[in-house]
This record gives C-alpha cells, structure tokens and sequence, in this order.
C-alpha cells in the first residue's frame, strides 16, 4: 500500500535546503520521531551520537550538503546517507545513526534513524527507512523528469497537482 508524503521546509540557508517528510498517515514528521527518541536518552554514548548528529546538521546548513558530511548507507546506486560520518569503533555498544537522502551538495531530505550495530540490515526498522528514502528518491526522479518537481539550488519546488507517494 502506498503512503502519502509530504515534503516540509526544515531549515533553509545560502547555500543549503533540509527538508524533512511526514506521512500522511502519521502526527510526526520522521525527524520530529527521531528528535522525540533520542533527544534526552540516558546512554552516554548514544547521546553523544545524537549531539554529533545536531552539530553535523548545523554543520552542513553553512556549508551544504557536501558529500564528505555522509556515509552511504544505502545501495551503491541510491543517494540514501547517513549522519554523523563517523563514530568511534564500538565492539558491544550500538551507534546512532540518522538517515536521510542527499539530492545535490545543496539539498537533503532527512529522515529517521535508530541505533544498530554494524550493519544497518540487523536493525528491520533501519531497513525501512532507508528503503522509504530510497523510494522517495525514485519519485522525485521521476517528478522531476516530466517537470513537476524541480530542484532549484537549495529549494525542491513542487507542483500543486501532484501527490508523492511511495
């Protein structure tokens, strides 16, 4: 089944656009569910993982979406990433990880995220995310081809008479 989204302006500076999506079907957007989760988390580390997250959005408001911000955490041929870029080596301790899809060095979406070890495929709400953000990444492929969607710098500009859904 197909869920509605809809795409909202988070933050938008000179030199980037950071939107952030909500479900039709849901009250929170999926960076609102995320902030709810782990903003006052009691583990050290992961609060730590979360502190580094908020810095690494700032971080990239001032100077885009520039590829050295993310790991690829998705399918080589998506543009599914990953904040922060990098996190110290943790042998029985899970690392947070926030998901979002990266359009140009001037524009991203974010998503949701959630703790995993490893490897992101270990995690099935992980895998969800990614593979939502995926989805919406070949929605706007092809919006964007019959001139609907347009990416306009640090602006995504959508059409009135079109409903993403993924």
């Amino acid at each position: 089944m197909k869920r509605k989204i809809e795409l909202k302006e988070f933050l938008i500076t000179q030199s980037t656009g950071i939107y952030i999506l909500k479900f039709q079907d849901k009250t929170l957007t999926e960076f609102d569910e995320f902030m709810q989760k782990f903003k006052n988390c009691d583990d050290k580390l992961i609060k730590d993982d979360f502190n580094r997250i908020i810095k690494a959005i700032q971080k990239i408001s001032e100077s885009g979406a520039l590829e050295r911000y993310f790991r690829i955490e998705g399918k080589y041929k998506d543009n599914v990433v990953a904040i922060p870029l990098y996190i110290e080596s943790r042998k029985n301790h899970p690392t947070l990880r926030l998901y979002c899809l990266r359009l140009s060095d001037h524009l991203i979406i974010i998503g949701n995220g959630d703790t995993k070890f490893q490897n992101y495929n270990n995690n099935p709400q992980i895998v969800q995310y990614t593979k939502d953000l995926a989805s919406l990444e070949q929605v706007i492929k092809y919006y964007k081809k019959t001139n609907k969607i347009k990416l306009n710098h640090n602006r995504i500009v959508i059409s009135n008479s079109i409903n993403i859904e993924i």
